[in-house]
């Protein structure tokens, strides 16, 4: 099975996009998401973050090998692009793909369902320097109890700061 990684930029006050779904993040941001994001090639994103997407590749304008859109609406997909209806439907995929890095790239309702799965063994938060004051949050519901150990802090750029986690076993598992 693939290693996924969570990578998402918040705001300082823990909100993914603002009440409207715009991400007013700083360019700073914007550009350490697309290296990051580039570098890996495979994503997994929601059907309304593939849509936004779809609109606007400078969202993320790297050369992209696969994307992976968890949605429990179906469409015809685009070159490269495959669609799943459920959890299980993109796990059974992915453990015939062997161990490549894929990164979760949108949506709340795909962060949760993922981490909820045990499928997530690393987030990335690029934290903003922006306070949005309300919005959409990283997770969509309340998850069963998970612990982090932070892995690293950089602090190197004024707009943002990165930090990653690795997520240990579950609580009782």
């Amino acid at each position: 099975m693939p290693k996924l990684t969570l990578l998402y930029t918040i705001s300082v006050d823990g909100w993914i996009a603002d009440p409207n779904g715009r991400t007013p993040f700083s360019e700073a941001s914007w550009e350490r998401y697309r290296t990051l994001a580039g570098a890996c090639g495979h994503l997994i994103m929601g059907r309304t973050t593939y849509e936004l997407f779809r609109v606007d590749r400078s969202i993320a304008p790297m050369p992209i090998k696969t994307i992976d859109v968890l949605s429990r609406t179906a469409r015809a997909a685009d070159e490269g692009v495959s669609f799943y209806r459920s959890v299980e439907e993109l796990q059974t995929s992915l453990a015939s793909r062997g161990g490549e890095q894929m990164l979760v790239l949108g949506g709340a309702r795909t962060a949760s369902a993922l981490t909820a799965a045990g499928m997530i063994s690393q987030i990335i938060l690029l934290i903003d320097s922006v306070i949005l004051g309300g919005g959409i949050p990283l997770f969509d519901r309340a998850l069963s109890s998970a612990r982090v150990s932070r892995r690293s802090v950089d602090a190197h750029h004024p707009d943002f700061t990165e930090v990653r986690y690795e997520l240990r076993a579950r609580e009782g598992v």
